[in-house]
């Protein structure tokens, strides 16, 4: 068994969401990309508790494509200190994991 990863980050702007999700699906980074939206976030900035609402963006992908995705995340993301997660995953079906890598350009 093999161990995938999501790269998860969230975002508000429909417009850099599209885009980020457009280019890493176009250069065949992820066969997947699911949005989760409006979801609130609360966190400290500049000493101050913040709250905004925000899409989640679960990217899932493999370890070797992981710098390309985390890259284009950086060139579109509207904040300066974008939130870049990653979690480990594994595939339990050999049908779901053979589209998963055949939908991968190998890179």
């Amino acid at each position: 068994m093999k161990k995938y990863i999501t790269i998860a980050t969230t975002i508000p702007s429909k417009a850099s969401k599209e885009k980020i999700i457009e280019n890493i699906l176009d250069k065949q980074l992820s066969p997947c990309i699911q949005t989760i939206k409006g979801i609130k976030s609360s966190y400290i900035w500049e000493n101050e508790i913040k709250s905004d609402f925000e899409d989640l963006i679960l990217i899932k992908t493999n370890n070797r494509n992981k710098d390309l995705v985390i890259q284009e995340i950086k060139d579109n993301h509207p904040y300066d200190i974008p939130e870049i997660i990653c979690y480990s995953f594994n595939i339990l079906s050999d049908k779901y994991e053979k589209w998963f890598l055949n939908s991968i350009a190998s890179k």
